[in-house]
């Protein structure tokens, strides 16, 4: 059985009504923790070298906040919720000088409430969790998006 990332807590409810409660969300540190077992697990062929894909990092850290541009811009923590959200975007880019990075996104749909309107103040639509840099190349980067993926999907 492969690992996933259930980013929300729900326990039995203690009314004796069989159902679950919601308790809150898990932490970007328990994310980022799940990440590194996992890249360290994955092992790879490269120019005749076996490495975990962990190895092939360069670094690999949390984000930064861009929920509200009202708010300034800050460095995630470990001891963060996980945002609630419906999808995250795993992906390869090339770094503007030099390597490639794997950026991990939360992608949030915009909120509407009842009369239709959007609830949600936030502008972003997505927030950076994580960002991972190798020197290996492109094809690094993308084993790397392909180990990452499944684990933020049922």
């Amino acid at each position: 059985m492969r690992a996933t990332f259930e980013s929300e807590v729900w326990r039995p409810r203690n009314d004796g009504s069989g159902y679950l409660g919601y308790v809150g969300q898990r932490t970007l540190g328990e994310a980022l923790a799940l990440i590194e077992t996992h890249l360290r697990a994955t092992v790879i062929a490269h120019a005749g070298e076996s490495l975990s894909l962990w190895d092939t990092l360069e670094d690999f850290q949390l984000g930064y906040s861009t929920e509200c541009r009202a708010e300034p811009i800050r460095k995630l923590a470990p001891n963060d919720d996980f945002p609630s959200c419906r999808w995250v975007a795993v992906y390869a880019v090339e770094g503007s000088c030099e390597g490639h990075y794997v950026h991990v996104d939360a992608m949030r749909p915009r909120r509407f409430g009842a009369d239709g309107a959007i609830e949600s103040q936030h502008e972003d639509r997505f927030a950076t969790l994580f960002v991972g840099k190798t020197f290996y190349g492109l094809d690094v980067a993308l084993e790397v998006v392909t180990a990452v993926t499944p684990l933020f999907h049922r």
